[in-house]
């Protein structure tokens, strides 16, 4: 039997209920709903009002005719306002003397005073957005506004002076027709007492005066109630910097004068982005900050360039190291970490890393080991040759907090084989055979004059220090001379690698043997001591692979074979090496810095699948050819193989899982990743983009 059903009518829920469901709906949802009955459609109004985006110049004066009409009596309402009109006016009219240039431009000074009237009746705006507009002082009565406490300007231009018309006189103060409104020439204005607690400033370009004028809107860091402060600083702004926090006092009448004695103790949290950092750059931001005196001030930094060397290597040079302190989150090159680590210990907890150059594994092994903390939970790096040292490396500095790791690489496979060419960092014979020391700590012990020939079996270690990450792999060496090479008498598969000193060199051959498993790897000797791990993502990057002098500086130059000769072996400098090859990068760091001359011969390997970190087959010391970088470009542009079955992968994660119970998300290949949300939840392979396998998983 039936039930008799009755019809809710709408009108009996109290607004409140409504209008706190609206707030969950999208803008788009909400005009639909606008249009279904006349109840909704006043309801909503509230909620569609709340925030306002001036994007387009026809739109923007139909919605002012809108607030000066019907909507006058709302002009309470909205909470969030968005201004992106550049007011700039690109019609001629006859008979104008005009002459528009880029220090005074041409500007519709109509259209600016008829929106800045109206903004100035939203009375109890929470937030104001400024971007690739123009910033007067007449806007001012708007940031003093009680009720605002979010402020961001970027990729302004600011005049002081006023705004010029065809006429060729400044248009503030406004015709009379506008005299009435609160609209007037601001010649003083108090920076120090304002509401805003949450601040963005980006670029300027200045019509008029300089950053440090009274009025510049740069002031508004001086107010006391600031708490968060985001700054993109290019070369004008750390210029600014610097003459705010220079030892001689500004004018009493700049804002300045009182925020230096006072310091800013209400700032808990600062993100700075660099355009490019500079010794004066660092010194500025140094000062700064030591300013900024509350105990648990966090700093997160971005740096996109900088001219700052690794300190670590020069011993010569008498420059002061400031550091920058309270670094929590840093994203940029190695070079600014390193400068980061010279710092306190004690202050500088950094726990979310992220290198954006791409490195050789010796640069990238170094730079983890000189950072001051060792409490690293998120961990994104990126390498010119896949090395499985550098999880190894990982393991032995981070395991105990480390929760993310990313890598990315540019050529290599994520596979390990032990008949692959190992980093020659350490090599020992014994009964007076040769020495290879550490390139950095030595030189090179030469053999006993009168040798004709040699057999030795030799053992090289990999990469190892007090850390654990000694792997030995034993090889056969031969002495031979340039002049009558050794008659090969072996697999052409077998991988070899002849130092040459002289006319004397050492064939060194590698043992062929099968693949290593890398799964195997990864459950056997890395995520057993990674208890916190929750992200592991190692794939393969075009951009990862080394590039040139020139290459570097434009990174979407292709390679061009007459980018070859600028290869420097010296050039360690932590910026990764110069190099037109991947291969360079090896050279560069396993001989070059010992002297050593190095020809490869018939690299192979027994998988034909698998992507060979090193494509090329034949590398003289004078450098690597042309043909060597096409076959980096293709080697680069292939996808990652790997050697275990994906049909079988989920069998290794379920065994990770028994000693890494966090492990959530796991991806070794573009496009495809393993996720699972809780504890115990089957493992389900997904397709995933670039901008997913960022964030946070």
């Amino acid at each position: 039997m039936l039930q008799d059903t009755k019809t809710l009518d709408i009108s009996t829920i109290p607004a409140d209920v409504w209008l706190c469901i609206f707030e969950h709906l999208t803008p788009s949802s909400l005009s639909s709903l606008a249009q279904t009955c006349s109840a909704f459609h006043h309801l909503t109004h509230r909620c569609l009002l709340r925030d306002i985006r001036w994007t387009n110049v026809q739109a923007a004066l139909r919605n002012v005719e809108d607030w000066r009409g019907d909507w006058k009596q709302w002009c309470g309402i909205p909470r969030s306002l968005t201004i992106k009109l550049p007011f700039e006016d690109k019609t001629t009219k006859s008979g104008s003397t005009w002459v528009a240039t880029p220090s005074r431009p041409l500007i519709n000074a109509s259209l600016y005073n008829t929106i800045h009237h109206q903004v100035l009746s939203f009375i109890r705006l929470h937030s104001l957005i400024l971007k690739n507009t123009l910033i007067t002082p007449v806007l001012y009565p708007i940031l003093a506004s009680l009720s605002l406490h979010t402020l961001s300007i970027t990729h302004c231009t600011y005049s002081h002076t006023g705004i010029w018309s065809d006429s060729s006189l400044p248009m503030l103060p406004p015709d009379n027709a506008d005299s009435s409104d609160p609209y007037e020439y601001i010649d003083d204005f108090d920076f120090s007492n304002l509401s805003i607690k949450e601040l963005a400033l980006g670029t300027f370009r200045d019509l008029s005066t300089g950053p440090l004028a009274p009025l510049h809107p740069f002031n508004i860091i001086s107010s006391s109630s600031l708490t968060s402060l985001t700054l993109t600083c290019g070369v004008s702004f750390l210029l600014c910097l610097r003459d705010l926090t220079s030892p001689s006092p500004p004018p009493s009448a700049n804002p300045f004068a009182l925020f230096k004695t006072t310091g800013l103790p209400s700032i808990q949290s600062i993100s700075l982005t660099v355009i490019k950092l500079t010794h004066d750059g660092e010194l500025a931001i140094s000062a700064f900050l030591a300013l900024c005196t509350n105990p648990e001030l966090k700093v997160s930094l971005r740096v996109h360039d900088t001219e700052i060397r690794d300190r670590a290597d020069t011993t010569t040079t008498t420059t002061t190291t400031v550091g920058i302190r309270n670094v929590w989150k840093y994203q940029g090159p190695v070079a600014v970490l390193r400068l980061l680590s010279s710092s306190s210990p004690h202050t500088n907890q950094i726990s979310h890393l992220t290198l954006t150059d791409s490195l050789n594994t010796k640069s990238l092994i170094s730079g983890l080991e000189r950072l001051s903390s060792s409490h690293i939970n998120v961990l994104s790096v990126k390498m010119h040759v896949w090395d499985v040292e550098v999880l190894y490396a990982i393991r032995g500095l981070f395991r105990e907090c480390v929760e993310e790791v990313r890598v990315e690489f540019g050529v290599g496979g994520v596979d390990e084989r032990v008949g692959s060419f190992p980093r020659v960092l350490v090599a020992a014979c014994s009964e007076g055979g040769p020495v290879f020391p550490v390139p950095s700590r030595g030189s090179l012990h030469p053999v006993r004059k009168g040798v004709s020939s040699m057999s030795k079996n030799v053992s090289l270690l990999q990469c190892g220090d007090d850390a654990g990450l000694s792997r030995w792999k034993e090889v056969s060496l031969n002495l031979c001379r340039k002049d009558t090479p050794p008659v090969k008498e072996r697999d052409d598969r077998i991988p070899e690698i002849i130092l040459w000193f002289g006319v004397w060199g050492f064939r060194l051959v590698f043992p062929i043997s099968a693949a290593v498993n890398f799964a195997i790897t990864l459950g056997a000797n890395i995520l057993p001591d990674l208890k916190n791990l929750r992200v592991l993502k190692i794939v393969q990057e075009s951009s990862c692979v080394a590039l040139t002098r020139e290459g570097r500086v434009n990174r979407y130059i292709q390679y061009n074979t007459h980018h070859h000769q600028d290869y420097d072996s010296d050039d360690d400098d932590g910026n990764g090496p110069v190099a037109a090859h991947p291969t360079a990068a090896h050279t560069n760091v396993n001989a070059g810095a010992v002297g050593m001359g190095v020809t490869w011969n018939n690299i192979h390997h027994a998988n034909i699948t698998h992507i060979p970190a090193w494509p090329n087959n034949h590398v003289s010391s004078s450098g690597p050819s042309s043909n060597d970088t096409a076959a980096a470009a293709k080697t680069s542009a292939t996808p990652t193989l790997t050697l275990f079955d994906d049909t079988d992968f989920e069998g290794y994660l379920l065994g990770w899982n028994r000693y890494c119970r966090k492990l959530r998300y796991v991806q070794f290949k573009r496009g495809s990743a393993w996720m699972r949300r809780f504890e115990g939840d089957a493992w389900v392979e997904r397709a995933v983009g670039r901008e997913d396998s960022e964030g946070d998983d």
